[in-house]
């Protein structure tokens, strides 16, 4: 699907220069970008396309450009947002099916400010039914494939984000992060991705799981074009400072326990190589952080994702909650709320209160005591410990020949930093011909995430050197 005339296939960076000088269209591009989702149809990425809107917003753009008019800084650039996002006047279902007729009344505000800088959302991309789960394997929009492998996940819940970015349909996508929800599937499908720091983005606008833990986030293929769009959301524009040095934390145990074997290669090799880059790296046991995310990890989705939808669903589509819950197409989804359906599985407000006032502030200061401490600038282990498994294995993940339950094994790298609120970042490995996709995650310190995406573009070509 790559081809150097329609954009596909290069930077976000490279695209939009053709763009500003009119070496390549809006109308072209977007044309384009259409196109290759039509042609990747078989991948599931899509719920919807918004092609008439987006060919004439397309049209207004180069009109723009031939006045001579002032262009923003994403200018023309086709992309697409998760469809728990909102986007004015278009489809907003969450992946399902009990919202399909329901339709956004105004962007949220970080697609507002997207829109704003001259991006066009050209359609909405396929998810883990309301964002619980790993797998994106949607009952009513089909499962999102990997496009390294089509008879693998592409991860969850920004599963169609994803691919819509590593099977080269637009070179930038929106999605959401909860415990990994946006780096898992980067790091399965092979781009990178963005966590920011929690607050750093607006939440308006999307249909959240957690008040605590949700945040809108960006995949690119390159860190520079996921520099661009963090500039373009918080208005913090301008080049990355490029540190003169980098001290890494490599955070046990998730570096180290139960990964399987294509990951360790991958992440060994990696941090070889950034040792012989000049990368000073140092162990730092993150037992401590491990256990307070045990205790209060899915408790706090859980108290949260039931308060918010027991109000928001009825809500929104005028019935009761156990109607909302019969509306639900995926069984693994469903079977969550229906659960919410019984007083026996409430969370009470004092245990809420306690993980809320007490044990997350500890989380979040072990964090900034672990960085002082040990002086690093981020922390540094695989961003999920395996490879994306088959389709249709949605409990499981085999590692080492040992079944685990697929779940918490796919977000226990991802869930401590993402309950801590600090930002993380996903890179793609190098890895072996014909081998899938593997993620390096790093950790920063909370409010760090310029600082963190400047480490991150030092570090990347140092990853693809060795290749």
């Amino acid at each position: 699907m790559q081809n150097d005339r329609d954009g596909s296939g290069e930077t976000t960076l490279a695209l939009l220069s053709r763009l500003r000088s009119g070496d390549l269209s809006a109308h072209e591009a977007v044309t384009a970008a259409l196109q290759r989702c039509q042609q990747g149809s078989h991948l599931n990425a899509m719920i919807s396309l918004r092609t008439n809107d987006a060919l004439a917003e397309a049209d207004a753009a180069d009109r723009q450009r031939r006045d001579g008019n002032a262009l923003g800084a994403l200018h023309g650039l086709p992309i697409v947002v998760k469809d728990n996002i909102a986007v004015g006047g278009w489809q907003f279902t969450g992946g399902s099916p009990a919202f399909e007729q329901h339709v956004a009344s105004v962007d949220a505000s970080v697609v507002e400010k997207l829109r704003e800088a001259g991006a066009i959302v050209i359609g909405k991309s396929n998810l883990h039914e309301l964002a619980f789960g790993t797998t994106s394997n949607n009952a009513r929009f089909g499962a999102v494939r990997n496009p390294k492998d089509p008879s693998r996940i592409a991860g969850g819940s920004s599963g169609g984000s994803a691919v819509a970015v590593a099977a080269g349909f637009v070179t930038a996508a929106v999605a959401s992060d909860t415990g990994g929800s946006g780096r898992i599937p980067a790091a399965f499908c092979g781009c990178v991705g963005l966590r920011p720091t929690i607050g750093r983005y607006a939440g308006d606008g999307v249909m959240n799981l957690s008040t605590t833990r949700d945040t809108i986030s960006t995949m690119a293929n390159t860190v520079a074009d996921i520099a661009l769009l963090d500039g373009v959301i918080t208005g913090e524009a301008g080049g990355l400072n490029t540190p003169s040095r980098i001290r890494l934390g490599l955070l046990t145990p998730f570096a180290e326990a139960d990964l399987d074997a294509d990951v360790q290669v991958a992440f060994a090799a990696a941090i070889d190589r950034l040792k012989q880059a000049g990368v000073e790296i140092v162990s730092v046991d993150g037992s401590e952080l491990v256990a307070l995310d045990a205790e209060i990890g899915l408790g706090v989705v859980m108290a949260e994702s039931a308060r918010i939808w027991k109000e928001l669903g009825p809500k929104l589509l005028g019935v009761t909650f156990a109607e909302f819950v019969e509306r639900l197409g995926s069984p693994d989804v469903k079977g969550i709320f229906s659960s919410m359906l019984d007083p026996a599985h409430d969370i009470p407000d004092a245990a809420y209160d306690e993980m809320i006032g007490e044990k997350l502030p500890r989380l979040r200061a072990a964090y900034a005591e672990f960085f002082a401490a040990s002086g690093v600038d981020a922390f540094v282990f695989p961003t999920v410990p395996a490879v994306a498994p088959p389709l249709g294995q949605d409990d499981v993940i085999v590692i080492g020949g040992k079944e685990f339950p697929l779940f918490p094994t796919t977000i226990r790298n991802t869930g401590p930093g993402s309950l801590a609120g600090v930002p993380g970042i996903t890179l793609p490995l190098p890895v072996g011909e014909g081998k899938l996709p593997v993620g390096l995650a790093f950790d920063g310190p909370s409010g760090s995430d310029r600082r963190l995406l400047a480490i991150a573009a030092r570090i990347e070509p140092m990853l693809a050197a060795h290749t």
